[in-house]
């Protein structure tokens, strides 16, 4: 007979041996409890900190974006091609400095 664990008959073996311990346990009146654990780096515990800490800070934009969302709404909101194109070539060349 074959007990390599590879085999069909190593692996039937190995259940069996695993469902009598555990048969002989049940009836010891043994029963072994296992719980889930988490452990997280300290690095993620600062970072859990953190985000904690900034959901509770209100979104500092979100009055200059209703302001903007008003204008565009009402039509009075206008940029300069000048400004945008600036914006562009900033945004552009900061991505370059990486």
């Amino acid at each position: 007979m074959d007990t390599r664990i590879g085999s069909t008959y190593g692996v039937l073996g190995e259940y069996k041996v695993l469902a009598y311990k555990a048969e002989e346990t049940k009836r010891a009146g043994k029963t072994e409890e296992k719980h889930d654990e988490l452990a997280m780096s300290a690095q993620a515990q600062s970072f859990s900190a953190l985000r904690k800490a900034l959901s509770g800070i209100p979104d500092l934009r979100e009055e200059r974006i209703g302001e903007l969302r008003q204008k565009i709404e009402s039509g009075v909101y206008d940029v300069s091609s000048s400004d945008v194109a600036d914006k562009i070539l900033e945004r552009a060349l900061g991505a370059l400095a990486w």
